[in-house]
């Protein structure tokens, strides 16, 4: 009988060992060059490259750098993938990733997916996102997820509630004016603090609305969901939990209240620390606040798409999801890793996401100025005590002029 025993398991260890050499021999087998088109040259390899040289030795991968200006202008772009003829395109956004596609610059996975990767492993709400009707355009291996993080050692002191999934921005500014002043307690973080045009932006299209029209040729911020947006940012300007004159400075986190980040930032900060979804605006309960990191496509005309796959399939894997769930603060694609982060149900979240379409392109030299007229408006309700919806009005049509006359 113990013959028999370790009989048994000597032939499953044989079995194991067996399985991680062959696919141990599958990547080593792999060989080749490769060129990766990315947003900087020197952020692939500490992201992807050094593990990728583990486990592909005999793949030789070359970075080559997105012009911005390919980003902006379809001809530099195609000028730029003619030139370097890149195998593997890395959009940095759903917007970028998107732009590739009505470029016709990505040729479609859906034949490369078979045997050990089912894209059924993927999350359902995040899976139709990267595909052109039902040809699998890309994959991203994480997305990042934004909240509310809170910091609970600084409620139970105060005894102010804990802020709740269903809190909206009104009451969330509410919570944050209840916390002293005088202990150097910040409220609220904000990172757009002293841009009013970048916090009232932001509000906007993590709500799914748009500033301006997709021709580029209309502002629309005076819709009744847009002067909601703009309500709730003069509140907390003229109640001082944001300040249009705030210097940027490094804050004392255990001075830090609530602050706008990743979700997915908990597991690196110490205990102590909550979140909630980013909380409602404008009427509305979907949120725009999911934005993948890096979706990785393969160039149509490469002459490498087997390799290209093979490194993509890795980037995108069980395994390399089980190695990078608590880093960075990302969130895996894959449905097995998406749970609980800081006690927000991420799941309950991405059934609410809403992608708004990608703005259209203004000149720097417009959002420039126009800035400065948001601002002149915000002084405007917090000095003057106007109401938001007149100067709005007025914003709206001096934005008008001056998109209508700038080239």
């Amino acid at each position: 009988m113990r013959f028999r025993k370790w009989l048994t398991i000597s032939v499953v260890l044989v079995i194991l060992l067996t399985s991680c050499s062959s696919k141990g021999d599958h990547f080593e087998k792999q060989s080749g060059s490769l060129k990766v088109a990315y947003l900087y040259q020197n952020g692939f390899m500490p992201q992807y490259g050094n593990l990728l040289k583990g486990k592909f030795p005999n793949v030789d991968i070359e970075i080559v750098e997105i012009p911005f200006e390919a980003y902006r202008n379809p001809t530099e772009l195609n000028t730029f993938v003619n030139t370097y003829q890149p195998d593997i395109l890395v959009a940095y956004n759903y917007q970028t990733f998107t732009y590739f596609m009505e470029q016709q610059l990505l040729t479609n996975l859906q034949s490369l997916t078979k045997g050990d990767f089912d894209p059924a492993d993927f999350h359902p709400q995040l899976l139709p996102l990267w595909k052109d009707g039902t040809a699998l355009m890309g994959v991203s291996p994480y997305f990042k997820l934004e909240g509310i993080i809170y910091n609970t050692e600084l409620f139970q002191k105060y005894q102010i509630t804990l802020p709740s999934e269903s809190i909206t921005w009104n009451e969330l500014l509410v919570t944050a004016s209840l916390f002293p002043q005088e202990d150097d307690i910040i409220g609220l973080e904000v990172l757009e603090e002293n841009d009013p045009f970048a916090f009232v932006r932001y509000l906007g299209e993590k709500a799914g609305l748009q500033w301006i029209s997709n021709d580029g040729k209309q502002l629309t911020i005076d819709s009744p969901s847009w002067m909601d947006v703009f309500q709730v940012a003069a509140t907390a300007y003229q109640n001082g939990i944001l300040r249009l004159d705030a210097a940027p400075a490094q804050k004392e986190q255990s001075k830090i209240a609530m602050s706008r980040d990743t979700i997915g930032s908990l597991r690196q900060i110490e205990n102590g620390w909550g979140a909630i979804p980013l909380p409602a605006v404008a009427g509305s309960n979907n949120y725009n606040d999911v934005a993948f990191v890096d979706i990785f496509g393969i160039n149509a005309n490469s002459p490498n798409i087997e390799l290209a796959w093979e490194i993509i399939k890795y980037i995108t894997g069980e395994e390399w999801a089980a190695q990078k769930q608590n880093a960075d603060g990302y969130i895996s694609t894959r449905t097995k890793y998406i749970g609980q982060v800081g006690g927000v149900d991420v799941e309950q979240v991405l059934n609410n996401i809403a992608f708004v379409n990608a703005q259209s392109q203004v000149t720097s030299d417009f959002t420039q100025k126009f800035s400065q007229f948001v601002r002149q408006a915000f002084l405007q309700i917090i000095e003057n005590n106007r109401p938001v919806e007149e100067v709005i009005q007025e914003l709206k049509s001096e934005g008008q002029l001056l998109l209508e006359t700038l080239p």
